[in-house]
């Protein structure tokens, strides 16, 4: 049967996307490859690689509408990404669907024996580390894992024929649905942070290939070399790096030390050589030919909060979140009161002052302008019952 490949981007992302998609042509030629773009009407620039947008993989308009308000970028693609895995997941043609972020780079062949290897499970996933690291070290990785979660969610594999791939797929919409969020109050972080009480409900397998998911969290554990000229990491074949928030860095030509800096140790000169003449420079050349060809004039990015500022809406979602999902089994009908989403009068009026009423000042008069209301109108009249 068939195997695909997806990514979800924005519009500013689309040069990654497309160099993602050129690795994975000449790397895995045999997968049918997926992009899903969440500023509808932009298309990936390639002919062999199909475009889809949000309001195509059968979310429910009314949902698909408060996850673009409520979330920003990064929070609404990442709550993408269950629903497009199920989207590809009900195509009956497709035993495999797996799902890279777009600022990754694909080095070499997803051998068969992957697969065959995790048939009793329904997905599987890369941990961020195959291995612990000291507590007397700069950059305390441990610490971060319990925040973000143990996986990484740039890479999932979705074995479609398993009886319980569906039902982890629609465990984890309903919880993307309504917590994405990172904010960093928060008890969870985007979509990634489930996976960890995932992988104790349904059958997920853990792959610690040290040639998967090769990063800045985990470079000092997966020494890069080039074998019989073929890189390794940790003398396995590197299949895949993944530039994680550095992709934009490295498409503009900062000369930064990206893999130094991450890890805070002391790479050897060897492997520092490697990195910036066999993955990063290679790397920054594709991106900056991709963006020449990407295009000039692009739409907002996919989501379209009224509040800008981030205390106002940490306020506003800290409250909300607590009080609609938490205090009820049941979540109350959405309430259309000023801004035709968000519930600002479920909070009394103590309740607001007390979380910071002079933080929704900062975007008082932007959202005043916005919506046409009269200038006698006053903060408080407006937010507070």
């Amino acid at each position: 049967m068939a195997k695909a490949i997806c990514t979800i981007v924005g519009s500013n992302y689309l040069p990654q996307a497309t160099v993602f998609f050129d690795s994975v042509k000449q790397t895995n030629p045999d997968f049918e490859l997926f992009c899903l773009v969440i500023d509808e009407g932009i298309a990936l620039n390639s002919s062999r690689v199909k475009t889809v947008f949000p309001s195509q993989i059968n979310i429910d308009q009314g949902t698909l509408a408060e996850l673009r308000f409520k979330y920003d970028v990064i929070e609404f693609a990442t709550a993408m990404k269950p629903h497009m895995l199920k989207f590809l997941a009900l195509k009956e043609e497709f035993s495999e669907v797996i799902f890279f972020d777009p600022d990754i780079l694909v080095f070499s062949k997803i051998e068969d024996h992957f697969f065959e290897q995790f048939s009793n499970r329904c997905a599987v996933l890369t941990p961020h580390r195959i291995s612990g690291t000291e507590i007397s070290r700069g950059v305390f990785y441990d610490i971060e894992l319990l925040k973000t979660g143990f996986f990484n969610l740039g890479f999932i594999s979705i074995n479609t024929k398993h009886p319980q791939a569906l039902n982890f797929l629609n465990w984890w919409i309903d919880r993307v649905n309504r917590f994405a969020s990172r904010v960093g109050f928060l008890p969870f972080f985007t979509d990634q942070k489930w996976i960890d009480l995932a992988f104790h409900l349904f059958p997920l397998g853990s792959l610690s290939h040290p040639g998967y998911n090769v990063a800045p969290w985990n470079i000092d554990e997966r020494e890069i070399s080039i074998q019989n000229g073929v890189l390794h990491a940790q003398f396995r074949n590197l299949v895949f790096v993944h530039f994680s928030q550095m992709s934009q860095s490295i498409k503009a030509g900062k000369p930064l030390d990206y893999w130094g800096k991450a890890s805070s140790l002391d790479l050897s000169q060897p492997v520092r050589l490697i990195l910036e003449n066999k993955i990063v420079r290679p790397y920054s050349s594709m991106l900056a030919e991709a963006l020449k060809n990407s295009p000039t004039k692009l739409p907002k990015q996919g989501t379209n909060r009224s509040f800008k500022s981030r205390d106002s809406r940490n306020i506003l979602l800290k409250t909300y979140l607590y009080r609609r999902y938490t205090l009820s089994s049941k979540p109350k009908p959405w309430k259309v009161i000023l801004l035709s989403s968000f519930p600002i009068r479920i909070l009394s009026k103590s309740e607001f002052l007390s979380l910071g009423l002079l933080a929704v000042r900062k975007d008082y008069m932007r959202l005043k302008n916005k919506l046409g209301l009269s200038k006698n109108l006053t903060v408080e009249s407006i937010f507070l019952p």
